[in-house]
């Protein structure tokens, strides 16, 4: 991965630099945009936690793809401002969840797939 994949996915994911440093890099802002900018090299445990998080990202994003399907109208997707409130119904999810859960909201709303509530 390189540094302009690196900040791509770090917006694809609706990570700001401190959000990504912390929950995948668990570093500082600063190291992290030494790794976009392409300072340092991006190291091999974020690079993995990066394309898991796709990964994540592709399946959260395909049950959404196959329930529009199956049911042949718009998709209703839950939105939260805050993690706070994305726990009081996810329980044990974690802040990058929260965020992926944004991320696909916002692009099937985007496609015209989906409300979001």
């Amino acid at each position: 991965m390189n540094r302009y994949e690196l900040k791509a996915l770090r917006n694809l994911f609706h990570l700001s630099v401190k959000e990504a440093a912390e929950h995948v890099g668990h570093v500082s802002a600063r190291t992290w945009n030494y790794w976009e900018n392409g300072t340092y090299n991006i190291p091999g445990d974020v690079v993995e936690g990066m394309n898991q998080i796709k990964l994540d990202r592709l399946a959260r994003m395909m049950a959404v793809e196959d329930e529009s399907r199956e049911h042949d109208l718009d998709v209703i997707i839950g939105w939260y401002d805050t993690y706070k409130a994305y726990q009081s119904e996810h329980e044990d999810a974690t802040y990058v969840q929260w965020r992926l859960s944004q991320s696909v909201g916002a692009y099937f709303l985007g496609e015209d797939i989906c409300s979001l509530v």
